[in-house]
């Protein structure tokens, strides 16, 4: 009596598609990420265009400032303004603004290294900032290049402003922005656009020198 062969089917096991998504889904990836860098680059040309000067303190602050616009360094604090003659007038003439970057300095003279920047803002202002006349708002947070800062307004009867703080390898940059009464709205944008092209890096220490025998 004959045998009868079974057969025994084999089953084909479906190939998962995961390799195919992975590549997919790692090409959006770097898409996106040439387009964000796109962007960035663009916005970055652009700013250097609308402040086409560049200028540097020697307590490492950088800035870049519109066209015709004048600074000048006092002891710690360097000063900007949209022309020469309103970096020597207080209060700013009618039309005009002056900003001060001031010292930098690390968290824990207003803080701790826990301390927000809100935090720190509302013990600098008051305390280096604060006179019979000028009146000190709140401290609200924003952002600066997408990272946390801290503003409050500042006024009095013959000036309005603001100062921002923010920070910046590892020490904390306070500016502020003073306009004669009335004329914030006209320079606001601008402040704040140069605020942000603001970049600070540590200076070196000085040379020790060897005493020569």
């Amino acid at each position: 009596m004959a045998r009868r062969r079974t057969r025994i089917r084999s089953r084909r096991v479906p190939r998962l598609a995961f390799p195919p998504l992975i590549l997919v889904a790692g090409l959006i990836i770097l898409l996106v990420a040439a387009v964000i860098y796109s962007n960035s680059q663009g916005e970055e040309e652009a700013s250097a265009e609308r402040l086409p000067v560049r200028g540097a303190s020697v307590s490492g602050v950088s800035f870049r400032l519109p066209s015709g616009w004048a600074y000048d360094q006092v002891e710690t604090r360097t000063r900007l303004a949209n022309r020469t003659e309103a970096l020597y007038a207080y209060p700013p003439n009618p039309g005009d603004v002056l900003m001060t970057i001031r010292a930098p300095f690390p968290k824990s003279l207003y803080g701790d290294e826990n301390s927000s920047i809100t935090a720190i803002l509302s013990a600098y202002a008051p305390q280096t900032l604060g006179g019979e006349n000028v009146q000190i708002g709140g401290a609200q947070e924003i952002t600066i290049n997408g990272k946390p800062a801290a503003r409050a307004s500042l006024s009095s009867d013959t000036m309005d402003g603001f100062v921002v703080a923010f920070e910046m390898s590892g020490m904390v940059l306070a500016v502020t922005v003073e306009t004669s009464k009335g004329a914030l709205n006209t320079y606001e944008s601008t402040a704040l656009e140069v605020i942000s092209a603001i970049r600070y890096s540590q200076p070196a220490p000085p040379p020790t020198l060897t005493p020569t025998s």
